[in-house]
C-alpha cells in the first residue's frame, strides 16, 4: 500500500517542525522562586538564583560559580524586560521558570506564572 503525497508532506512537516520546536539538549527549564539578585563587577551581567537548585560549576560569570546569568548584549534584546520579570518575581516572591545553557548556566528565555 503506497502513500499519498499528503501524507509525505504531512511527516515532513512534523518532522521539520519538531526540529524547531524541541529545546536543544543543553538547555533545561528550572523553576522555583528567585532567592537573591546580584550585579557582576563588570556592570553588565545580573546574577540570580533560584530555590530549590543549587550548582557550583556554572561559567557564564566565574567570579561566582553558583549563579545563573542573565548578560546585557546587543543579541539579547529583551534583557531589560527579563531583569524586569526577575525583580518582579522577587518583589512579589513568585515562582518563575528559567530556560537555561546546563553548560554556562546562561539564561536563554524566562517565564512567569509558572
Amino acid at each position: 500500500m503506497s502513500s499519498s503525497p499528503f501524507r509525505s508532506v504531512a511527516r515532513v512537516f512534523v518532522l521539520v517542525s519538531a526540529l524547531f520546536l524541541v529545546p536543544p539538549a543543553f538547555a533545561d527549564w528550572h523553576t522555583g522562586k528567585v532567592k537573591g539578585i546580584h550585579i557582576g563587577y563588570d556592570g553588565s551581567t545580573i546574577m540570580f538564583s533560584l530555590s530549590g537548585r543549587s550548582r557550583t560549576n556554572c561559567t557564564c560569570y566565574s567570579t561566582w560559580p553558583t549563579y545563573m546569568c542573565l548578560t546585557r548584549s546587543a543579541t539579547r534584546l529583551a534583557s531589560k524586560e527579563e531583569f524586569a520579570l526577575l525583580l518582579k518575581a522577587r518583589a512579589s516572591d513568585d515562582a518563575i521558570a528559567v530556560n537555561i545553557n546546563e553548560t554556562t548556566c546562561a539564561v536563554e528565555a524566562f517565564s512567569e506564572g509558572t
